[in-house]
C-alpha cells in the first residue's frame, strides 16, 4: 500500500510541477520523505515489488526532466537526473543492465557540462559531478552484483570521465593554490623577522 502512494504521489507531482528548481529541492532533499528515504522499509516488500517501484521513479523523474513546458536550472535538472539514477541503481541485479546504467549516466553528466559555460560554473559543475558519481559508485558496491556491475566497457568510460572531472578540479585547486601563495608567504615574512 506504501508502495502504491509512493510512486502514485511522485508520478503525480512530476506531471504536475513545471516548475523543475521546486520539483528537484522536494525530491532531492536530504529530509524529504522521498522514495530512497522509504527504501528500507520498502525492502520488505517483494523484490519484484520493490524494483517497479524504483524503475517507475526513474522513469517519472526523467520524463519530467525532458517535459517541454517544464523550466528549471541545468543544475536542478541534473540533481533530479542523479535521483532518478539513484532508484534505478538500488534496483535487484538484473533490472537493469550495467552497461545502459553507466551509458546513461555519461549521457546525463554530458548534457548538464554543456550547460556550464565560464569558469566559475564549471568549477561548481564538475564539483557537483563528482559528488554525484561519488555516491552513485557508493551506491553500486553495495549492490549483490558489484562486481559485474562495476565492470564493462561502459563502466570503463565513466571511469575516464570521472578521471577528466577528477583533473578539472584539481588543476582549478592548484591554480588557486598558486595565486594564493604570495599572500600566504607575505603573512609569515613579519614572523620571521623579513618585510612583506
Amino acid at each position: 500500500m506504501a508502495s502504491t502512494y509512493l510512486i502514485q504521489a511522485l508520478t503525480t507531482t512530476c506531471f504536475v510541477h513545471d516548475n523543475l528548481n521546486d520539483l528537484s529541492t522536494r525530491i532531492t532533499s536530504p529530509n524529504s520523505p522521498n522514495i530512497c528515504a522509504w527504501l528500507p522499509t520498502l525492502r520488505a516488500l517483494p523484490p519484484k515489488n520493490v524494483d517497479s517501484v524504483l524503475t517507475r521513479a526513474y522513469s517519472a523523474i526523467t520524463k519530467a526532466c525532458t517535459n517541454a513546458k517544464a523550466k528549471g536550472t541545468p543544475t536542478s535538472i541534473f540533481q533530479l537526473r542523479i535521483y532518478a539514477l539513484k532508484c534505478l541503481i538500488q534496483a535487484s541485479p538484473g533490472t537493469v543492465r550495467p552497461d545502459s546504467f553507466w551509458d546513461q549516466l555519461i549521457r546525463f553528466v554530458a548534457s548538464f557540462s554543456k550547460t556550464c559555460t565560464d569558469a566559475k560554473q564549471q568549477e561548481s559543475g564538475a564539483t557537483l559531478v563528482l559528488r554525484a558519481f561519488e555516491d552513485i559508485v557508493q551506491l553500486a558496491e553495495v549492490r549483490p552484483d558489484a562486481g559485474e556491475f562495476l565492470d564493462g566497457p561502459k563502466f570503463m568510460s565513466f571511469c575516464d570521465v570521472w578521471i577528466s572531472f577528477a583533473k578539472r578540479v584539481c588543476a582549478s585547486s592548484l591554480s588557486e593554490f598558486r595565486a594564493d601563495i604570495p599572500r600566504r608567504v607575505g603573512m609569515f615574512l613579519p614572523w620571521i623577522g623579513l618585510e612583506a
